[in-house]
């Protein structure tokens, strides 16, 4: 079933389970797409390093998870706070089955962009009565 906008406008849950320190809670931006074959997901995550974030799933939900150490928040008189600090989690559930199998991540430049394949599906076929 491909992605349809109006329809699944929010069905792709979203769930951002937050926990953070000092400056509240935070959310990285991701932006999630589809072809005819996979979802992309592109996450801004400036500053991290590939084994400050986990990838995982299960079923058709994929999460990411990481923490922005915050150390210097608490060293330091802050005028403005924007940049969010401590712990994020974010859940991605997919309308279509996923080959988690196939599953690839890439981190470069302050994106991880995510490649989570459908899984594919048994073409219809006739069955022959002998």
């Amino acid at each position: 079933m491909a992605f349809d906008p109006r329809r699944d406008l929010f069905g792709l849950s979203d769930r951002p389970l937050t926990r953070a320190g000092a400056g509240g809670a935070w959310t990285p931006a991701v932006d999630v797409y589809e072809t005819g074959a996979e979802y992309v997901l592109v996450a801004e995550l400036p500053g991290f390093a590939p084994a400050d974030v986990a990838v995982s799933v299960a079923g058709t939900t994929l999460t990411l998870a990481g923490r922005r150490p915050s150390g210097d928040v608490v060293a330091r008189q802050f005028l403005r706070l924007e940049r969010g600090q401590g712990e994020f989690r974010r859940a991605f559930s997919f309308p279509d089955a996923i080959d988690a199998g196939r599953i690839a991540a890439d981190f470069s430049d302050g994106l991880l962009t995510v490649t989570v394949p459908k899984a594919a599906h048994a073409a219809a076929r006739r069955i022959d009565i002998g």
